[in-house]
């Protein structure tokens, strides 16, 4: 690995990193600031399905068209459109006194949110260009991985913190210093020469014939790439669920005073599995992959007995255990995705798993949620259900979202047994 190429990266990641978890923070913050003006519960969530929706309505162009563009100058690009939004919205949100029309400002965080979308996808595709080397690129996938992590513990923290005592002109002021700070990052990075130019040129892509649909299908009936599509999916789907229903879990079931505490053991977690992860820098990521899903399974599956609920030291260290193999995981699966997807396809690619996987996200917000409140609460109160299956189970107010939690656990077991060996088959053509 060259040393330009490894500061570039360093650099980069962090300009990113600064500038994703502004940009979440002051999304979070401005939709709790809309529940507070309007008390709608409604309003908060559309911030949520808007911004996703976002995402995904961009992709299409990003995987089409990404590859012709110059790297530097489209992350500088999207980083001032994020600016220029933020800016947008402090003269709304200020000069409005009350009266901004909510389309228009869903409207303008959609547009940032897309322009994130695209600083994602582009820099995704630059770790193979800055890092070749093998080992070193499994540690730079490992930390632009684990942002994600960061990003997705400590936005709503962020948010809501700035919201209750900063008000809207402190989320305003985070926004809009994180992309200074990310503009800054992409300008001083010392980029290597071959980063600069971009991966195909217009005339060597040949015409799309199907659409952006279909070659999602596609990717999921790929003999290599498709396990790895459905494996993502599967953790999507499992780690949307747990942002829902675990908090609810512990509202619900043991009080809000635990979840300060909890946060700190899944942050000592998630920090111990980035290290574990950097440390080792592993050489079979798929079976890293593989053992820690099989792990997050097992401890998901025994939320469905009231026992490990009880039993407190063994709550707390299943906690810290689901913790540690999220980054690895998410790690592992960006090493797999890397070493499978040559440099010129990954922008057509990686938009196609991104936008499965973020599809599977909003399914696991709603899917999980409406099984909870709607099949699983109502079922755990019949009266026919044998004394040992009650007991086993438990019938406290959180014990619903525990036992979803668990089918979640089975969904993701299930999926890790059935793509075993295809992983194994794709992963063994790869050529070291």
């Amino acid at each position: 690995m060259s040393p330009r190429g490894s500061q570039a990266f360093l650099v980069l990641w962090l300009g990113q990193l600064v500038s994703n978890l502004g940009t979440q923070a002051s999304l979070y913050g401005i939709g709790l600031w809309l529940f507070q003006q309007r008390l709608r519960v409604v309003d908060f969530a559309a911030v949520a399905v808007v911004v996703t929706l976002a995402r995904l309505s961009i992709l299409p162009v990003l995987g089409k068209r990404l590859a012709t563009w110059p790297r530097r100058r489209t992350m500088l690009v999207a980083n001032g459109i994020g600016g220029c939004v933020s800016g947008g919205l402090a003269l709304l949100l200020l000069l409005g006194e009350g009266r901004q029309p909510l389309a228009l400002l869903l409207a303008l965080m959609a547009i940032s949110a897309a322009a994130e979308a695209a600083l994602v996808m582009t820099f995704s595709s630059l770790i193979t260009t800055l890092v070749p080397e093998a080992s070193a690129q499994r540690r730079a996938a490992g930390l632009f991985a684990s942002s994600d992590g960061i990003v997705l513990t400590l936005a709503p923290f962020l948010g809501a913190a700035l919201a209750s005592q900063a008000g809207l002109q402190g989320l305003l002021v985070v926004d809009g210093l994180s992309f200074v700070w990310a503009c800054l990052s992409v300008l001083c990075a010392p980029w290597p020469q071959s980063a600069l130019q971009p991966m195909n040129s217009l005339r060597s892509l040949a015409p799309v014939a199907v659409g952006f649909f279909s070659q999602m299908a596609g990717l999921l009936r790929h003999a290599s790439l498709g396990p790895l599509a459905r494996q993502g999916m599967a953790i999507a789907f499992v780690y949307a669920g747990c942002e829902v229903l675990f908090p609810a879990w512990l509202v619900a079931g043991m009080g809000a005073d635990r979840l300060s505490s909890t946060l700190v053991v899944s942050g000592m977690g998630y920090g111990l599995g980035v290290l574990l992860w950097s440390w080792r820098r592993p050489s079979r990521p798929l079976d890293w992959l593989r053992w820690g899903a099989l792990i997050q399974s097992g401890l998901l599956i025994g939320n469905a007995l009231v026992v490990f609920e009880l039993l407190t030291p063994i709550w707390w260290l299943g906690i810290l255990l689901f913790s540690v193999s999220t980054p690895i995981i998410m790690a592992a699966l960006q090493v797999l995705w890397l070493e499978q997807v040559a440099s010129r396809d990954q922008p057509s690619r990686f938009a196609l798993r991104l936008s499965l996987e973020w599809w599977s996200r909003i399914v696991g917000f709603l899917g999980l949620s409406v099984l909870a409140d709607v099949f699983v609460g109502p079922m755990l109160r019949w009266q026919a259900w044998p004394g040992w299956l009650v007991s086993s189970v438990g019938s406290g107010p959180g014990r619903p979202m525990a036992l979803t939690l668990a089918i979640g656990g089975w969904v993701l077991l299930l999926t890790t047994i059935s793509q075993a060996s295809a992983l194994h088959h794709s992963n063994s053509q790869v050529q070291p």
